[in-house]
């Protein structure tokens, strides 16, 4: 996405902005993945995993219904 240089994005919820979006974003799903990963190595299930990664990021992420969508669709990709 960087790589194209878009001067607006628009995101399927929020605000419409520009560049500025992309990492804040990227940082989000990183963390996720690699949260979900360890979680998943540890061999917590998704309900875990999801309850544990929701805890711990909800005061730096504050929507948990979003954490929570996000941990069971990386949990789901690394099945």
């Amino acid at each position: 996405m960087e790589g194209l240089e878009p001067s607006l994005l628009m995101p399927s919820h929020g605000p419409v902005g520009g560049m500025e979006f992309i990492p804040p974003y990227r940082t989000f799903l990183t963390t996720i993945r690699d949260r979900t990963t360890a979680a998943k190595k540890a061999g917590r299930t998704v309900d875990e995993a999801t309850a544990d990664i929701t805890a711990e990021l909800s005061g730096r992420y504050p929507d948990p219904m979003r954490l929570g969508w996000a941990v069971k669709a990386a949990h789901a990709e690394l099945q």
